[in-house]
């Protein structure tokens, strides 16, 4: 399971939150890829609603990923097969549950629930707060946050999704059924939760006290620069540095594709990477935490970016294993080419997460010589 990480707890005193949200596979993918499964989650907020505008007057080519009551949000799986290869979102079946405030998978999953018959739009009252059903659609789904729950608020800033998907003919319905059922689940079939942050946290507080909800700290008492805090938005990235065999090679720009290579190697080639953000544009994602249950002195934080690495055919990713997922960005990790490797193309696909629920997708391809 990839655990998120948790707010510091006067970030939790102060906002009235129990957990930071964060990309959430509900089973994290392999180190080594050897079957088809969703590999991330990629949200964006498609067309902003009424609130809170100035969150995104920085201007940034990047995906904004954290919604209020009111946006438009387009979910994406990316499932890929053996090689690595993301299968076209037009060949894939999916399901889309709305959590509410409680969990609907893992081990706390309730096949009985009313909610995961219920369609969320024709609720007399959907909320955040709802257990319900947002829809079917093919690899991605898009659809209208609803209002603010006061459950939601006051347990977490997040709003979970459980999401069903299948590929190769496979009905992301049956699928779901299977599971309720405690049946057989085709292999074709994925589950997969995560979380949609909501806010900026700082303006959704206000806006759940103008709604009558209680706060921690009444935010008349947050001094006015929270207030301007940006949306958050998916890690902007400038280039990946090599080291193939302790020697630098040329650096690879990261396109918006996210697609890099191929880059030859050889048997017995060791192969060290190095994701660079873009500092300027992580800068504008800075976000601010209280020193204090005052709730008036504040510090601004840089945002931690992390990064998940699944690898494909004979490609290998030394220590893995006994890594806690996902490992920290700043730091280099290495791949190996095993020496009896024979000639074809694998791939790492790297996946890089912040601490605020944004994933960023990179694929490096490799041609073995």
């Amino acid at each position: 399971m990839h655990r998120c990480s948790r707010p510091p707890a006067a970030l939790v005193a102060l906002a009235g939150l129990s957990a930071s949200a964060c990309g959430l596979l509900e089973i994290d993918p392999a180190y080594t890829i050897t079957r088809t499964e969703p590999i991330a989650v990629l949200v964006e907020v498609v067309e902003l609603g009424p609130l809170d505008p100035a969150r995104v007057y920085l201007p940034s080519p990047g995906r904004i990923v954290e919604a209020l009551p009111g946006d438009r949000v387009r979910m994406e799986i990316v499932v890929v097969d053996v090689d690595g290869v993301p299968l076209p979102e037009d060949t894939l079946d999916s399901l889309w549950i709305q959590c509410g405030d409680s969990p609907c998978t893992g081990a706390a999953f309730a096949s009985d629930e009313p909610g995961f018959d219920l369609d969320c739009a024709e609720l007399e009252a959907w909320t955040t707060d709802s257990v319900c059903r947002l829809g079917e659609g093919q690899g991605s789904f898009e659809f209208t946050v609803p209002e603010l729950g006061e459950s939601m608020f006051a347990h977490r800033h997040i709003k979970e999704v459980s999401a069903v998907v299948a590929w190769d003919g496979e009905r992301a319905e049956r699928c779901w059924t299977g599971r309720r059922e405690g049946g057989a689940v085709s292999p074709n079939c994925g589950f997969v939760r995560f979380a949609i942050d909501l806010g900026p946290v700082w303006f959704l507080t206000l806006y759940a006290e103008s709604l009558g909800f209680a706060t921690a700290i009444p935010p008349s008492l947050f001094p006015a620069p929270v207030f301007e805090q940006q949306a958050n938005r998916e890690p902007m990235l400038t280039q990946l540095e090599i080291q193939l065999n302790d020697e630098p090679q040329a650096p690879l720009p990261i396109s918006a594709s996210g697609q890099l290579g191929p880059i030859e190697v050889q048997p017995g080639d060791s192969i060290e990477l190095q994701i660079i953000p873009d500092e300027i544009a992580q800068f504008g994602q800075a976000s601010f935490l209280p020193f204090d249950y005052v709730g008036n002195a504040f510090a601004l934080r840089p945002e931690k970016l992390r990064v998940r690495i699944s690898t494909t055919g004979v490609l290998e990713y030394p220590g893995g294993e006994d890594e806690s997922r996902p490992r920290p960005l700043e730091a280099p990790f290495l791949l190996r080419i095993p020496s009896a490797a024979e000639p074809g193309t694998v791939r790492a696909i790297l996946v890089v997460v912040d601490d605020r629920g944004a994933e960023r997708l990179v694929s490096v391809e490799f041609e073995i010589q």
